[in-house]
């Protein structure tokens, strides 16, 4: 198996772009059999509206045919993304504010909230993602089954949370370990995207480093639920997400390298 740290630092992980800082490819992990995830197929970002035209000329060599936009829609209306003149034929608006994002960003927005109820504020939120938003989750991973959909991106705005549990969903159907699946999420701490335009200037420096951080104790509360509520891996796959068996061996074979 490759060392997933060395994969991490991999030259073609993150695309040197200036206008989105967590532009990152999830080529190169290893799943249980030894199965290496094909590059240049999936692709994880933050936000897209500030690209420049260098940043549109890489993306478009890209040829991507799916964007997946999980930003609410008053966020896209808000920064509507730059695209190019390139290849993609299909944008996808599943768009959803975690469950109790918007009380948690006001309070950071008003001071009034402390580092460690921002924390508690976060394990709650990802706590509901595999329950409120699985239906949201179910239907990516089924538009990606569709032909043609490849290679896709799938974005946010931080690319943290709502993407981050995007590719989190994505790398467990392919059958990536947990330990990989936590060092790809905990890469974006690497590549923090400014939120000011969302939370202004005058927030609490520690407040506002526990809602950019990607925090394995966050996660480990989705995992939680995953593993309680659901009952592990393949039945959340199965029964929290509607994927058959047949699903998720098509989701390998399109991007799992043949053994």
């Amino acid at each position: 198996m490759q060392d997933p740290e060395l994969l991490s630092s991999h030259p073609e992980r993150r695309l040197p772009l200036t206008g989105a800082v967590n532009f990152r490819d999830i080529g190169g992990y290893r799943n249980f059999d030894s199965r290496q995830v094909k590059w240049g197929l999936l692709y994880r970002s933050d936000s897209l509206a500030e690209l420049t035209d260098d940043d549109l000329s890489i993306i478009d060599r890209l040829q991507l045919k799916s964007l997946f936009d999980l930003r609410h829609l008053s966020e896209r209306q808000h920064r509507p993304n730059r695209t190019g003149q390139g290849s993609v034929t299909q944008v996808h608006a599943i768009g959803f504010f975690p469950q109790g994002t918007e009380t948690l960003m006001q309070r950071v927005r008003d001071r009034s909230i402390k580092p460690d109820e921002a924390a508690q504020a976060m394990r709650a939120m990802y706590r509901q993602l595999p329950v409120a938003h699985a239906w949201d989750y179910a239907q990516l991973l089924k538009t990606l089954l569709q032909p043609g959909a490849l290679p896709a991106l799938i974005h946010c705005t931080s690319g943290k949370d709502r993407t981050g549990f995007a590719i989190v969903l994505v790398l467990m159907v392919l059958g990536i370990p947990r330990e990989t699946i936590y060092e790809d999420y905990q890469l974006t701490n690497h590549y923090r995207r400014d939120l000011s335009f969302m939370l202004g200037n005058e927030v609490d420096a520690e407040v506002l480093d526990v809602v950019k951080r990607a925090a394995p104790e966050f996660l480990a509360e989705a995992f939680k639920v995953i593993d309680e509520v659901w009952g592990g891996d393949q039945a959340f796959i199965h029964r929290g997400l509607g994927l058959t068996d047949e699903d998720q061996q098509q989701l390998r074979n399109l991007l799992l390298e043949a053994t």
